[in-house]
């Protein structure tokens, strides 16, 4: 699959910052999940009740303020506990979009990550070689 149209495919889930301005280029939001009321098998018509989950998400530019509604993507993990990332700011709360810093789109995204591995590949040895590719020689 080519890499536009996974990034054609990757979900937007729609969240509220709970937290922010604690850690750097993480905020912690709230995310709307369903589960069945009655889970029995036979049963046609299943409630589904609302529940909450939080979750961190990573925000490259620290752009986000507490009660911001934003979409959020999964993708690469950028930590442990990190596995989303900002993908917009849907209605933002306090200070207008144009007094904060953008959030970056998923190819700016993308091109800094594709930018910091070519990086870590040249440190890695003197002539631009990986342990691996050494390996395979």
């Amino acid at each position: 699959m080519s890499k536009t149209k996974a990034i054609a495919l990757m979900r937007e889930i729609p969240a509220v910052v709970v937290s922010a301005g604690h850690t750097q280029k993480t905020v912690k939001v709230r995310v709307g999940l369903k589960q069945l009321n009655n889970p029995i098998k036979n049963i046609s018509l299943l409630k589904y009740s609302g529940r909450q989950q939080t979750q961190l998400v990573h925000d490259p530019n620290n752009s986000l303020r507490i009660g911001d509604i934003i979409a959020i993507t999964g993708g690469s993990w950028v930590s442990k506990d990190v596995q989303y990332t900002v993908d917009r700011i849907i209605v933002p709360f306090g200070p207008p979009l144009e007094e904060r810093p953008p959030v970056p789109t998923i190819m700016e995204r993308l091109a800094v990550r594709a930018e910091k591995r070519r990086l870590k590949k040249e440190r890695q040895s003197p002539t631009g070689h990986t342990y691996h590719d050494n390996q395979r020689r």
